[in-house]
């Protein structure tokens, strides 16, 4: 199995349809293989977002733009807490970090 982090514009281009909607339907047919794909937290307001955006703009039909968003929902995507997140990122930069930081706690100056 393997993850992925996946960008809103690639499940945009997957419901709306583009230029490359070829590629973003083979990628997401790992999704019923096995392969877990994370999405960042602002991803399903920017899909629906870019699906309005085709109606208003690209005259996308109304029944089309309701699939997608049905689309939109039944794909297995995983949206991460953004606290939990934040929460690993600091601690796993602290361990990075950790040998750079001062007696303070504090990273050392940057020299010029």
């Amino acid at each position: 199995m393997t993850l992925y982090l996946v960008d809103a514009s690639v499940v945009a281009e997957f419901l709306v349809g583009g230029t490359y909607t070829a590629h973003a339907q083979a990628f997401f047919k790992g999704a019923f293989t096995g392969d877990g794909f994370t999405i960042p937290e602002l991803c399903l307001s920017e899909c629906a977002n870019v699906i309005w955006k085709a109606v208003q703009h690209r005259g996308m039909p109304a029944a089309q733009a309701l699939q997608a968003l049905r689309d939109l929902k039944a794909l297995p995507l995983t949206l991460p807490s953004t606290i939990r997140c934040i929460s690993r990122w600091r601690c796993a930069a602290s361990r990075c970090l950790s040998p750079l930081m001062s007696n303070s706690g504090l990273p050392p100056p940057l020299r010029a």
